[in-house]
């Protein structure tokens, strides 16, 4: 972390806005200091950035809204922003608080802003979401890597802080370390192994349990089943074959229905067109009749016209006459009004001359007054305001007088409150003293209280480590009893293992397991064949009944088709009789025309006896031919049906007779399988093989097959305990030397513990000692202002109380200044006042004058005006004068112009009246032309009359739709009959191929027995398979799972390696290790330093963890502890360590700006010069260092300075030098 800019205001004594450029050139060479008389505010500047990254500081803790130490008195508000470069960017942290607007009687302060921001792309990018002092703390803590604490101790070593790294506790200093050079991830590392290699140990167990427990078949048992699915294949290839021959028949047969279905529709439909024959020849006529009508309507539509026109030439003669009438009447009347138009603009024009001059004179009178009535205005306004002057200067006069008076008052009773507050002023003589020694009050405090908590650390660090030795002793014994336990639990295993084989090995209980499942296919398969020859012949007797029922069915339908036959021919011969006597019967006009003695143009007789009267039975034949033809329809569908019904018995004959000999030949075949399969199985086909005793033969051998596999899930169970009992011995043994080895660790800790414990109190001795002086001191020297309660309480708290007396005293003094400033500015602006108010009341008396006079003379011009024109506005009756004048004229015009288009209009109606005169009679001559033709026309077409002419007429869309509608008829005709030739000659077409006699019943049928056979076959095939591919699945997945089981057992083998060098379920192991190479590395680095600095001593690690021992070289290379060092000695050793942590920097943590506050006045001028040398070469590494200090010799030494100045105002001081602006950047 590098810091760049810090800009603050209102912090501390610093009053105002300041800002400190840290990249300035002032600061190139790496080292700076910021000089100050004590108590100016030169560690302000740190509180600031503090403030800004983490809202408190080293000095004061939080900031709340119930308490703010750090604002400037008399100060609205205060505020930090730093802005600062890590690796991961250039960041602005910025802090900000504003007192309520109710303070004064509140107290309160307003809520702390706190945020954070990012530069990016040209821009500052917020960080953190709203303006919450908690979100912002972390997200520091996340950029910079530092808690408050680490940062206080690494970058910024204030007062009393400087040693905090060299006497903090172990865990602290190990957190540091690892947040400065990143090694939190060895901790990390060391549980990590530690997780991973338990994974790694359960995974291997449960993949290997895993494995075991996968199932597979026998393989003799595979070759079965695979036998058994290649049978089932062949005999669905042989019915699937059977069950598309099936399927071609019957696809024949329904295209034959359908296409005898569709030639009775066809002729049924042709028979319908030639009933509607007739209806149609009619429609022909009408439309013959409507065209000729139509052929005419262009001369009835002229004769229509003609009398339209004659019609609207009477009506125009009509209108013509009537505007003639009109068009006198308006002449005379726009002669009368041009008349009185020009006689009134005649009279107007006389009085013209004498208004204008009158308009002259009154404008004249108009200029005089309005400049007088602006003046008049003014000079009223302007005495207005000089007395409105006057009157406010006489308040402000007053209200000083009683100001002044106030202040004198306040004043006096202010300076009382001052010389009575005789222990603020005590106090307030020895501020700078007052807070170094609460730096050393707090210093001493810090001490005891470290001393005593290390002793209590120590203690109970004794009494951890001795319970710890003890739990691992008992832990120890508890490990070996559990061996003794384990040796026992193997052996149960043994023999529990020998009575589960019962004499027998391993495989010979697999051997006899693979026997039994290979018998019980076989069993299966003879209990399939047995089921299916009893199947095949039951649907042997099925159909040979179905049979005999057809048979006797077939035979009655022969006999009625007979019947049927015999009495169609006796119909059709009286149907030819009557059909005779119905032709007699119509030839009425024939009969009509015969005379006696002609031959008869029929039959040639001379005779005519029926001439006259026909006998009874020709009159009555056609109702009797009616009759024979719906009785004979009838029977011939009863015979179509009797053909229909024997055609599909005997279809259904034919197969029941080929499904017969198919069905016999399926039983000798399966009659002959199930032989094989006897065979095969062991069993003698003879009469006690039925379905019963092979299901009791399968459940027996079935029964023994489980009870073989029960023996050997528990002979692999036994085994597996055995080899579990062996690997948890081998396992508590190590256990067992592992907890040896702790419990020799543990005592050999608890010794060093109680070492440590003794050093504790010994510091704690002298911590108290110390502490005791010092109040002792403290005392003696603030007797004058402390109570015996407040010094014997040793509360470094009362030096806070002692501060505020301090505040409270400056406070009355900067207030006392104050007021005295502020009488002395009233009681001089008196004297100006007085003379200011007697100015404003002269002015305004003569601008009172002045404004009296123009008024007097601005009313006699307007007396003037009003007796000449009274208030009447000479513009507006000028222009009302002009507008008067102009619109007569306008009048005069318009009437003229009137009477102009009047006679023109009167000469165009005389016109118009004789034009529409010619057109009444030219359109009465064409009208008689036109009835002449059309007469001729209705003639000429035939009609009889126009009302015969006007029934025949249709319109053209009639007409096409007439005639649409007889070539759609003539067209269905032609289709009808195509059609009719078409269906007739496919149907002959289609049952010339006689694919097969079954009606389609019967095909359906024998289609459903076969797809449920083809089912059964499919369904077995289908367990079969799925068996066979479990199989296969499972010895797939055993080999796969076998493979990966190698690999993991190398992978375990590994981290079980790593485990046992660095793993910890906590993480220490390889902590501690890292840790302890960390702080050897920082003791090189310091010792550099140090060298650099004083060569007397040098740092080694101590026996305790992250402990740091001192190597005196001039006391024989005595080891002592560092709490024993000097002040001076302690901020040598301090500043080394401090240097080495900045040389340790990781990706995490990069600390390239370092403050030291004070410390350097313990050191001696030679010791002061290496410090100094040491610092100035951090440049070379990138740092910068700042030093906080009054010592003269580096306020000479170090040219780049920041200068902290007290200013005339009390407690406010400001700064100058390096990179310094007092403005808010």
């Amino acid at each position: 972390m590098q810091i760049l800019k810090l800009s603050f205001e209102n912090i501390n004594s610093l009053k105002g806005a300041w800002t400190i450029d840290f990249q300035a050139p002032d600061f190139r060479s790496g080292i700076f200091a910021i000089v100050g008389p004590t108590g100016s505010g030169k560690t302000t500047i740190l509180d600031a950035i503090c403030l800004a990254l983490y809202g408190h500081t080293p000095r004061i803790g939080s900031i709340t809204q119930n308490s703010n130490e750090v604002m400037s008195r008399g100060c609205d508000s205060c505020r930090s922003s730093l802005e600062f470069q890590t690796l991961s960017g250039r960041y602005r942290a910025t802090w900000t608080q504003k007192k309520q607007r109710n303070f004064d009687r509140s107290g309160k302060y307003g809520q702390v802003v706190s945020t954070m921001e990012k530069f990016e792309d040209g821009r500052w990018i917020p960080v953190t979401e709203g303006s919450k002092v908690t979100s912002k703390k972390q997200e520091v803590q996340k950029i910079i890597g530092l808690s408050f604490d680490q940062f206080r101790r690494s970058v910024m070593l204030s007062q009393g802080e400087f040693a905090a790294f060299l006497k903090s506790k172990p865990n602290e200093k190990a957190q540091t370390l690892e947040q400065i050079t990143g090694t939190q991830i060895y901790s990390l590392l060391s549980s990590k192994v530690y997780e991973l290699a338990e994974q790694k140990k359960q995974l291997f167990a449960d993949m290997q349990r895993e494995v075991e427990l996968i199932p597979v078949l026998d393989d003799t048992v595979v070759l079965t089943k695979r036998e058994q699915l290649n049978g089932l294949t062949e005999k669905a290839t042989v019915l699937e074959s059977r069950i598309n021959r099936i399927e071609k028949e019957s696809h024949w047969v329904r295209e034959g229905r359908e296409l005898r279905t569709q030639y009775i529709k066809v002729k049924a439909e042709l028979e319908r067109l030639k009933e509607s024959q007739e209806e149609f020849f009619q429609k022909e006529k009408i439309a013959r009749k409507a065209e000729c009508a139509q052929s005419i309507l262009s001369t009835f539509n002229k004769l229509s016209d003609k009398k339209k026109i004659l019609e609207e030439a009477r009506k125009e003669k009509s209108a013509s006459e009537n505007d003639l009438i009109e068009a006198k009447n308006s002449l005379g009347a726009a002669e009368v009004n041009f008349n009185k138009a020009e006689e009134a603009l005649n009279k107007e024009s006389l009085q013209k001359l004498e208004k204008f001059t009158l308009f002259s004179k009154t404008e004249a009178l108009d200029a005089e007054i309005s400049p007088l009535l602006e003046s008049t205005r003014r000079a009223q306004e302007e005495t207005s305001k000089l007395e409105k002057d006057a009157a406010a200067d006489k308040n402000r006069l007053f209200s000083l007088k009683k100001d002044i008076q106030t202040l004198e008052a306040n004043l006096r009773k202010q300076i009382s409150v001052k010389n009575q507050d005789l222990k603020g002023e005590f106090l307030y003589q020895r501020k700078d003293e007052l807070r170094d020694d609460k730096n050393i009050a707090e210093t001493v405090s810090s001490a005891l209280e470290d001393a005593e908590e290390k002793e209590i650390k120590a203690a109970e660090t004794v009494q951890l480590r001795e319970k710890e030795a003890e739990i691992l002793k008992i832990r120890k014994e508890k490990i070996a009893s559990e061996i003794e336990a384990e040796e026992e639990t193997l052996k149960e295993a043994k023999i529990r293992l020998n009575e589960i084989l019962d004499g027998k090995t391993t495989d010979e209980l697999r051997q006899e397991e693979l026997s039994y499942s290979g018998q019980i296919p076989g069993l299966e398969a003879v209990k399939s064949s047995l089921k299916a020859v009893r199947t095949q012949k039951e649907a042997i007797g099925r159909l040979e009944a179905q049979m005999k029922s057809d048979l006797v069915e077939l035979a009655s339908w022969s006999i009625r088709k007979e019947g049927y036959e015999k009495e169609i021919r006796s119909s059709t011969l009286r149907q030819e009789e009557l059909e005779a006597l119905v032709q007699i019967n119509e030839l009425t006009k024939v009969r009509a025309g015969l005379r006696i003695g002609e031959p008869c143009p029929v039959c040639g007789s001379l005779e005519h006896p029926y001439a006259a009267n026909l006998p009874p039975e020709v009159i009555t034949a056609k109702e009797r031919l009616v009759r024979v033809k719906q009785e004979l329809t009838k029977l011939q569908q009863n015979l179509k049906e009797a053909d229909t019904s024997i055609g599909v018995l005997k279809d259904r004959k034919t197969g029941f007779e080929q499904r017969l000999r198919d069905a016999r030949k399926n039983l000798d075949l399966t009659e002959k399988e199930l032989e094989l399969k006897c065979d095969r199985a062991g069993l003698a086909r003879e009469g006690e093989v039925n379905e019963e005793t092979i299901a009791a033969l399968i459940i027996q051998k079935q029964t023994l097959l489980i009870n073989i596999k029960k023996l050997i899930a528990k002979e692999k169970e036994a085994d597996f305990k055995v080899t579990a009992a062996k690997e948890k011995l081998e396992s508590r043994k190590e256990d067992l030397h592992r907890a040896e080895l702790a419990f020799g660790n543990a005592q050999t800790m608890t010794e060093s513990s109680k070492s440590f414990l003794a050093e504790a109190k010994n510091s704690k001795e002298k911590a108290r000692r110390d502490h005791a002086q010092f109040w002792q001191k403290t005392a003696e020297k603030y007797s004058a202002a402390a109570t015996d309660e407040e010094v014997i309480a040793h509360d470094a708290a009362i030096f806070n109380l002692w501060i505020g007396e301090i505040n409270r005293y400056e406070q009355l003094q900067e207030e006392c200044r104050t007021m005295e400033n502020n009488l002395k500015i009233s009681k001089g602006r008196l004297p100006e006042l007085l003379k200011s108010v007697e100015r404003w009341e002269k002015t305004a008396r003569e601008k009172s004058e002045q404004a009296a006079g123009l008024l007097g003379q601005l009313k006699k011009k307007q007396l003037e005006r009003d007796r000449l024109f009274g208030t009447k506005s000479v513009e507006w009756e000028r222009k009302a004068y002009e507008r008067q004048l102009t619109q007569l004229t306008e009048l005069k015009d318009e009437t003229c112009e009137t009477l102009s288009k009047a006679r023109s209009i009167h000469a165009a109606a005389a016109q118009k009246i004789t034009i529409a005169e010619k057109r009444v009679e030219e359109a009465e001559k064409n009208l008689y032309l036109a009835q002449t033709d059309w007469a001729n026309a209705l003639i000429k077409e035939k009609f009889e009359s126009e009302e015969a002419w006007k029934t025949a007429i249709l319109d053209s869309q009639a007409i096409s739709a007439l005639r649409k509608e007889i070539v759609d008829f003539q067209a269905q005709c032609r289709s009808a009959l195509d059609r009719y030739s078409e269906a007739e000659k496919k149907l002959a077409e289609k049952e010339a191929q006689k694919l097969t006699d079954k009606p389609i019943e019967v095909l359906e049928a024998e289609k459903r027995e076969c797809n449920a056979e083809k089912e059964r076959l499919l369904e077995e095939k289908g367990e079969l398979q799925k068996e066979l591919k479990t199989d296969e699945e499972a010895r797939n997945k055993r080999a796969e799972k076998g493979k990966e089981l190698k690999k993991l057992k190398h992978q375990v083998a590994v981290w079980e390696r790593l485990n046992t060098l660095v793993g910890s379920s906590s993480g220490d192991k390889y902590r501690r290790y890292v840790q302890s190479l960390v702080l050897l590395t920082l003791l090189k680095n310091a010792n550099a330093e140090l060298t650099k600095l004083r060569s007397r001593y040098r740092l080694v690690k101590g026996k305790e963890e992250m402990e740091i021992k001192v190597i005196d070289l001039d006391l024989a290379e005595q080891e002592r502890p560092t709490d024993n060092l000097s002040g001076g000695e302690t901020f040598i050793v301090s500043l080394a360590l401090a240097l080495g942590l900045a040389q340790m920097a990781s990706n995490n943590v990069r600390i390239d700006s370092l403050f030291l506050d004070e410390g350097f006045g313990t050191l001696d001028d030679d010791a002061l010069e290496k410090a100094l040398n040491a610092l100035s070469s951090l440049n070379a590494q990138g740092k910068t260092v700042g030093l906080i200090s009054h010592v003269d010799q580096i306020k000479e030494r170090i040219p780049n300075k920041i200068i902290v100045k007290r200013s005339a105002q009390p407690g406010v001081s400001r700064l100058e030098g390096a990179g310094v602006k007092p403005i808010w950047k």
